[in-house]
Formats: structure tokens, C-alpha cells, sequence
């Protein structure tokens, strides 16, 4: 049995699942958090010590060294944050160029049909599926992104109880 899905792209929708739980703030995010707060702390520990005691050059010095240490591990958190949130927007700006997305599948294949060009593949090629209340992703040669925004509840209920049945499902 072949199932076809049209698809309703809005890059608003698409853009939140990216940006869930602060997955990209430069800031607050999961990956960048811990380094920033080590950064805040480092200088803001440094300011008191040197306030309160009057520590000696020697110490300032190596204390000073730790807050670019701390930098520098922010800022290496950040570059990869912030070529992530760079890869997000091309990603989404390639997506606007499109005016119709569809998907069909059946028990031996998976298709994304953009326009003329249409994307397949294998079930058994893919590595990780997820499944997600907002979306699915099929991770293998090439990875696909469905989310829940782009097609009715049923059709998403329906899609994810039969990736369910696929071997690679996490």
C-alpha cells in the first residue's frame, strides 16, 4: 500500500522545532550554558578575589589567564552553536525556494518530492529513526525532517505508528 502526503511547509513551524529549548541560544542553550556561566564566573570570582584580598601580581596574572581560558571555551561552544543556527537558515531558505513538498511511502520505500526533485529512500538504509511529538527524523545517507506542522494529526499519527514498525526506531 503507497501513502501520499502533501505537505504544508511554514518556515515559522519548522524553524521553532530547531530552536526548542533553547537548542541554539548563543547563551542559554545546552551546549553553550555551562561555558558561559564558567566565563561569568571566572571574571565575576576574579573581580571579588582581587576586591576583597589584594592579591599578588602572580595570582592576577594566572587568574587572568583562566578567564580567557574560559573564554576560549566559550567561544569554541559558540562557533559550532552559531554555524549550527547558520545551517538552520540555509536549510530553511533552501525549503522556501520550493513550492510543493510531498511524501509518499510504501513498505520498501520513503520519498520527499520538492518540486520535480524527488529524494528516496530505502527503510533498511536508514540508520536512527525518531520519533517526536512535533516531528520525525530518518537519519541515513540522507536525512529527512517531518514535522507534525506540515500535514494533518491523522496523517502524523498514521506515518509514525508505521516508522514504528521500521527495525531502526530509537
Amino acid at each position: 500500500m503507497t501513502v501520499t502526503i502533501p505537505l504544508t511547509v511554514h518556515r515559522k513551524e519548522i524553524k521553532k522545532i530547531f530552536y526548542k529549548n533553547r537548542n541554539l541560544s548563543l547563551f542559554l542553550g545546552p551546549k553553550t550554558s555551562a561555558s558561559f556561566g564558567g566565563l561569568l564566573g571566572t571574571i565575576a570570582s576574579l573581580f571579588l578575589i582581587e576586591y576583597f584580598f589584594q592579591i599578588s601580581n602572580l595570582w592576577l596574572f594566572l587568574w587572568v589567564l583562566l578567564v580567557f581560558g574560559s573564554f576560549f571555551l566559550y567561544l569554541r561552544t559558540a562557533s559550532a552553536v552559531w554555524n549550527l543556527r547558520k545551517d538552520v537558515t540555509t536549510f530553511l531558505d533552501k525549503i522556501d525556494l520550493v513550492k510543493q513538498h510531498t511524501i509518499v511511502y510504501d513498505d520498501e520505500t520513503f520519498q520527499l518530492i520538492q518540486d520535480e526533485t524527488v529524494h528516496v529512500a530505502e527503510w533498511s538504509n536508514f540508520t536512527k529513526i525518531r520519533i517526536h511529538e512535533d516531528h520525525i527524523l530518518l537519519d541515513g545517507e540522507t536525512d529527512f525532517l517531518i514535522p507534525h506542522c506540515t500535514m494533518t494529526t491523522q496523517q502524523f499519527n498514521d506515518l509514525s505508528t508505521f516508522v514504528k514498525n521500521k527495525s531502526a526506531v530509537e
